[in-house]
């Protein structure tokens, strides 16, 4: 098995097995047990669980980063932004489990502190390569709509309303 195929495993596992139960009676032991793995292997991986938590957070804000790279050089009234919008909550929506368990792994709102300032990067890029000017205030609100966007998605509303409603935000803020 490839070691990035081993690295999924133990990632899948972890979120498979915090699914199912408290995140705090997990251990190394019943994680390389149910991943079907010896402890040292999940050893060459990861020195401890909260290691490994971090690299599933990072993996997750990276696969959110590189969808909104994507599209991060067209203005906030095109089409092209309107499907950037849309495919990054079609991942928040595939990986809503996923940011749940993540926004629970460490007790305290880390994650989403590291989801926010991701957010804000990005939009900072944006926001320089079209040339517009924008205040911390504008930031904030943007990386709290983007927040507010997210709670939506256990609800009945489309993944086509929301990103509409996130890219309405977006031009009320900063055109």
């Amino acid at each position: 098995m490839k070691q990035q195929d081993i690295r999924d495993k133990i990632h899948l596992t972890y979120l498979s097995l915090v699914a199912a139960q408290d995140a705090t009676t997990i251990n190394v032991r019943k994680l390389a047990e149910a991943a079907g793995i010896a402890r040292s292997t999940f050893y060459i991986y990861f020195d401890n669980i909260e290691q490994l938590v971090i690299d599933i957070e990072n993996e997750f804000l990276y696969q959110f980063e590189k969808l909104y790279k994507q599209h991060i050089r067209c203005s906030f009234s095109s089409s092209e932004h309107f499907e950037a919008m849309k495919c990054i909550i079609s991942f928040f929506k595939e990986n809503y489990s996923t940011f749940l368990i993540l926004c629970g792994s460490q007790g305290s709102n880390s994650f989403i502190m590291k989801l926010v300032n991701t957010f804000k990067l990005l939009l900072v890029k944006k926001l320089n390569y079209l040339q517009i000017k924008y205040n911390e205030v504008q930031l904030t609100f943007a990386a709290t709509g983007f927040m507010s966007v997210i709670d939506f998605l256990d609800t009945d509303k489309t993944t086509k309303e929301i990103a509409q409603e996130y890219c309405d935000l977006f031009i009320h803020l900063f055109m």
